[in-house]
């Protein structure tokens, strides 16, 4: 069976289903074309209800490493399209798997109206996966190794309250956030090139953050050095916004395949 389908088959077979021309049918499709891209420059997103959405992002500049030359190399930032299908069309693929698709409508008949559907967000989060069992014997390994491990000479930063930094003033309101709806927990999953904050339960999505920006907090605040392993943290975050206070902080973090999932237990004192 044809994998892929080039433009002239789809507009084939549609005028083949419709009993169109392949004239209208191009000119139809030409048009919706330029509409997604028109507003997609304009607006950078176009959501097209029970299909998906279509937005523009930024890819941040990462280095890379010729395979050839051995060289690294960087790639400056560009713009890219990304598409997130939407929950209909991923049902539909689903049910789809292994049967025959459904014939197609001898015409099109007149939906009626209805009132245009909330806004719906899909965040495409990453599973947790599911590791091979280690021997006790290769655990000991990796510990030692770690506890034998000579940490690299720095000098102590100078004590700095965690709203002196831009970044901190952030994190701090996150962690208000996350009071104000009554739970004393935080979720920092990074995938992709974002990290996405939850709360509570069920979860509720409090913001989205650069990736670089969550790693580095962790990185800077609790030494968290290599997220491919599962890591546990207790410290103590200082604020001087409007009365001076103190937040205690227990953080676990645990690989995912998209990245890491960090989970913050807090309170403020």
């Amino acid at each position: 069976m044809q994998k892929i389908y080039t433009r002239r088959q789809i507009i084939s077979k549609i005028a083949t289903d419709l009993n169109h021309k392949q004239t209208a049918v191009r000119q139809i499709i030409r048009a919706l074309e330029g509409q997604i891209i028109a507003l997609g420059l304009e607006r950078k997103q176009v959501r097209i209800a029970g299909f998906g959405i279509f937005y523009v992002k930024m890819r941040q500049s990462t280095a890379i490493r010729q395979i050839k030359s051995n060289k690294r190399q960087l790639v400056l930032p560009i713009k890219v399209v990304k598409f997130i299908a939407a929950e209909g069309f991923k049902k539909t693929i689903k049910e789809a798997d292994g049967k025959s698709p459904p014939p197609p409508p001898a015409h099109f008949a007149k939906a009626p109206a209805t009132a245009e559907p909330s806004p719906s967000y899909h965040i495409p989060l990453q599973k947790f996966s599911c590791f091979e069992r280690v021997s006790k014997e290769r655990f000991n390994e990796i510990l030692r190794q770690r506890l034998n491990r000579t940490p690299p000479a720095r000098h102590a930063p100078p004590k700095q309250f965690l709203d002196d930094w831009p970044d901190g003033r952030l994190i701090l309101s996150l962690f208000k956030l996350a009071r104000n709806e009554g739970s004393n927990k935080l979720n920092f999953v990074f995938a992709d090139d974002l990290t996405y904050i939850f709360t509570g339960r069920p979860r509720k999505l409090l913001g989205k953050l650069p990736r670089d920006l969550g790693l580095k907090f962790f990185i800077r605040q609790f030494d968290l050095d290599d997220f491919t392993i599962p890591q546990e943290r207790v410290g103590l975050l200082e604020y001087k916004q409007k009365n001076r206070g103190i937040i205690a902080v227990k953080v676990y973090s645990l690989p995912t395949r998209g990245g890491a999932s960090v989970v913050v237990d807090f309170k403020f004192k």
